[in-house]
């Protein structure tokens, strides 16, 4: 993990930046450059004060979302609160009297689910309760299912909720995800109360379906579709438009800071404006996202028309800290950023950090570090009793986890399985230590370089271990936007790697690819030095997560690039990485040395479903149930092809969980670097 610079200097930065950016004034900049406005061209049109003061006032809606409790959202009744724990899709329902108003926000990224919805990018059919779209209307496929899956219960509340304030009027708010949950819902409710006026705001949404789409909500919204975008925000561009998508509704571009009505820029109406946020690069999830209309106390992004009481910010100060030790403040004060309540009287006395700030893995977007350690026995406890009670290795129905009954093929040898058991454990304690940015002696060996790309944040490390006569790789899971974006790129394409020839028609994760290969010249260049110095020496691979999936394409790459030196490759929690072909061709030059560990329910091994042509290829040891301690004698074998149906394939995934973050008995990011 990078060390992160102070809050103040990014936002300094930042701030800088923006102000120094030529994009506004249409002067070229490289990348960004735009053409001189002809006289004979429209003036660039500002915003005046009343549009300007709704943008801060309905943002203010969308930060709320984040607070799972919000008593008064934005000093207003509370109608209903609204979650689906399938689809972690959460926000509320509140009531505007004065404005005359029922006010639906949505809730945006916040933990590793959420990020799995992101990543469902191919398009699908529009279906919604209450809804005739056009032919050929299109939208995300996570968004679309996180949408329905409160849709009914948002329709029949704000139904009662018109019927018993008539003439109120509805509104849709939401922030990057949450945005593109408001844009569905939008449409949604548009076209279940055709009657009632409607407007939508969004901040930071990327875009939410095809040209149709837009189209649609362009011709029902109108000028009632807005949608803010922060500077250099890259999320509202993270999703392109060569893969179909297309914006909708005016974009309000607030650029440079410091923010007001004169800085924000109303751009066309037809949602697809090049000379606003889309003339900036895409940079994905950055500090833009994050600090929407945010009130800072002296820096916000739109100029907040009141002050919120009853809530205490931190010092100016406090944003000195670097962003690591944020962990330390989690549990005794909000975090003033995109995430800040607007709940007046609600009981505000703990803090989510947004991903992006945040470098510590899955469980760390809920849990500081140190609150971690405090809940982590009850949660294990409560994760280990509701795992003994499964009994889906006994073949007994438990629903949709039914299976039939087999011969529970443990490990028979009991000096292999000691044997399998203990390395599975010890090539672990490598995987888990790569998580960290610096680890001095890894597993208590040798470190030989760090390895890390900026661009792609591939990190790991090389050791060597002289008592064993190895040459170690272990590869970093996902811990930050980055890293999840790669997670999110997951169209096949063609095998490559340096010195490399793969069979015909194997291709692997287009993410995983680009994120191996960007380090894949070093690390051969290091491990060809290390076996000219050390004759004989083996090499093994390993990772967790996203680095599993590493460690498949650096163990096949380095087994083609030294086909003498002996490789094994460990990996947990291992997401499928390749095709048929490519699994065939992993299975075929590693035999029994391909070792691919699963922890009871951890649904990222099967997060990518073989239905798009993925496969998983070495042997699964499926550690079924959670005894304390863990033992080879609850850890299976499974058949040598790579999919079996009998171990954790038996198991509906549901993405990163719990079971995720642990393997025998070890949090995933804990270090062994001493």
């Amino acid at each position: 993990m990078r060390a992160s610079l102070p809050l103040l200097s990014i936002l300094s930065s930042l701030v800088a930046a923006g102000i120094a950016s030529p994009v506004k004034r249409s002067i070229s900049s490289g990348a960004c450059s735009c053409s001189r406005l002809s006289l004979s061209m429209k003036l660039i049109t500002r915003v005046d004060a009343d549009v300007y003061n709704d943008l801060v006032f309905y943002f203010q809606y969308a930060s709320s979302a984040y607070d799972s409790t919000c008593a008064k959202p934005n000093g207003n009744t509370l109608v209903e609160q609204f979650s689906d724990s399938g689809t972690d899709t959460q926000g509320f329902i509140a009531r505007d009297d004065r404005r005359k108003e029922v006010v639906v926000a949505l809730r945006g990224s916040s933990d590793a689910t959420d990020f799995w919805t992101d990543a469902q990018v191919l398009l699908e059919d529009f279906t919604s309760p209450g809804t005739t779209p056009p032919a050929n209307t299109s939208a995300h496929t996570g968004f679309l299912n996180a949408w329905n899956s409160v849709a009914a219960q948002v329709i029949s509340t704000v139904k009662s909720q018109l019927s018993s304030h008539s003439g109120y009027t509805i509104v849709t708010t939401g922030h990057s995800l949450g945005g593109a949950l408001s844009s569905l819902a939008g449409i949604s409710l548009k076209q279940n109360f055709p009657s009632s006026p409607i407007r939508m705001y969004t901040y930071g949404q990327p875009r939410t379906g095809n040209d149709n789409y837009a189209f649609w909500v362009n011709d029902q919204f109108g000028s009632n579709a807005f949608r803010a975008v922060h500077t250099t925000d890259g999320v509202p561009t993270i999703i392109p438009t060569s893969v179909g998508y297309r914006h909708h509704g005016i974009e309000y571009w607030q650029n440079p800071d410091p923010p007001s009505a004169s800085t924000t820029k109303e751009c066309s109406a037809d949602g697809e404006d090049p000379t606003c946020s889309a003339s900036v690069p895409s940079q994905g999830i950055d500090l833009a996202h994050t600090i929407k209309p945010r009130d800072l106390s002296v820096h916000v992004i739109f100029r907040f028309a009141f002050r919120t009481t009853g809530l205490h910010l931190w010092p100016v100060t406090s944003w000195n800290m670097p962003v690591s030790l944020l962990s330390d403040r989690l549990t005794t004060g909000p975090v003033p950023m995109c995430l800040r309540p607007y709940c007046l009287a609600a009981s505000i006395n703990q803090a989510i950090v947004h991903f992006s700030l945040s470098r510590l893995f899955a469980l760390s977007l809920i849990l500081s570090l140190s609150a971690m350690r405090a809940a982590l026995p009850l949660l294990l406890s409560s994760f280990i009793a509701a795992t003994a009670a499964t009994p889906i290795k006994r073949g007994i129905s438990t629903g949709e986890c039914s299976l039939q009954p087999d011969p529970w093929d443990d490990i028979q040898n009991a000096g292999e399985s000691s044997d399998v058991y203990n390395n599975l454990k010890f090539y672990f304690k490598y995987a888990s230590s790569s998580y960290h940015s610096t680890c001095a002696s890894p597993n208590g060996n040798t470190l030989v370089e760090m390895i890390n790309n900026d661009e792609t944040d591939t990190q790991g490390f090389i050791a060597r271990d002289d008592a064993r006569k190895e040459v170690v790789i272990a590869f970093r899971g996902s811990s930050d936007a980055t890293d999840f974006w790669t997670d999110a790129q997951i169209l096949l394409e063609t095998f490559t790697a340096p010195g490399t020839t793969p069979p015909v028609n194997t291709t692997a994760h287009s993410g995983f690819m680009n994120a191996w290969n960007s380090v894949a010249a070093e690390v051969i260049s290091t491990v060809k030095l290390q076996l000219s110095a050390h004759a004989g020496y083996s090499i093994v691979t390993t990772g967790h997560s996203l680095g599993g999936a590493l460690s498949s394409l650096a163990a096949i790459t380095l087994k083609q690039n030294f086909p003498s030196s002996p490789i094994r490759m460990y990996t947990y929690g291992q997401p499928r990485t390749g095709n048929d072909q490519y699994a065939f061709w992993v299975n075929e030059q590693f035999g029994s040395n391909a070792f691919r560990a699963v922890h009871t329910i951890d649904g990222v091994p099967t997060m990518i479903p073989t239905s798009m042509g993925y496969r998983h290829h070495g042997i699964e040891y499926w550690q079924s149930s959670d005894p304390l301690p863990p033992s080879p004698d609850t850890t299976k074998e499974c058949a040598a092809d790579g999919e079996d149906p009998t171990c954790s394939a038996s198991v509906p995934s549901h993405g990163i969980n719990l079971a995720h973050t642990m393997y025998f008995g070890i949090l995933s990011i804990t270090p062994f670097c001493s």
